[in-house]
C-alpha cells in the first residue's frame, strides 16, 4: 500500500460492512428500475396521445407542444432505455441527442425520396416507438408495483 491513498479513508467509511453495500446496491437498482418503468409509462401515454391527435387531425397549440415533447424524448428513449446505464443524467442527455439524431436522419431520408409528409413521419414514429415503450413499462401496469 502506498503512503498516500486518497481513497483509503472513504472506502472504509462509505460501506463499513459488506451487507450494507449489498443492500444499498439493491436499493439503487430498484429505484433506477422504478424510475425507468415510470418514465416509459409516461412516454407511452405521450406516444398514444400524440398518435390519437395526429390521426384525428386535431391541430393547435396542444398538439404542437405534445409534438415537440414527443420528438425530443420518445424516439431516443425507445433506444437508450435498452442500454440500462444507471445514470439518470446520462440517460436523459442521450435520449434527447438520440431523438434529434433519429428524426434528422428520417427527415433527410424523406427529403431525399421527395416524400416530405410530416403526417406520415409522425404516425410511423409513434407506431415504431410504441412496442419498446410497452415492453419497458409493463411492470407499471402490474398491481404489485403500486404497493
Amino acid at each position: 500500500m502506498s503512503a498516500f491513498d486518497p481513497n483509503a479513508a472513504t472506502r472504509e467509511t462509505r460501506f463499513p460492512l459488506p451487507l450494507f453495500r449489498e443492500v444499498r446496491t439493491k436499493l439503487d437498482l430498484n429505484s433506477d428500475l422504478n424510475a425507468r418503468n415510470t418514465a416509459s409509462a409516461l412516454l407511452l401515454a405521450l406516444d398514444v396521445l400524440t398518435l390519437t391527435l395526429t390521426l384525428c387531425g386535431i391541430h393547435g397549440s396542444v398538439r404542437f407542444v405534445l409534438g415537440i415533447a414527443f420528438g425530443l424524448f420518445v424516439p431516443g428513449w425507445s433506444v437508450v432505455v435498452w442500454l440500462k446505464l444507471h445514470n439518470t443524467a446520462l440517460e436523459f442527455a442521450l435520449t434527447v441527442a438520440t431523438s434529434l439524431a433519429l428524426l434528422t436522419v428520417m427527415a433527410q431520408l424523406l427529403v431525399t425520396v421527395h416524400e416530405w409528409r410530416l403526417y406520415g413521419l409522425q404516425v410511423a414514429t409513434c407506431l415504431v416507438c410504441m412496442p419498446p415503450l410497452v415492453w419497458q413499462s409493463r411492470a407499471v401496469w402490474h398491481p404489485s408495483y403500486w404497493k
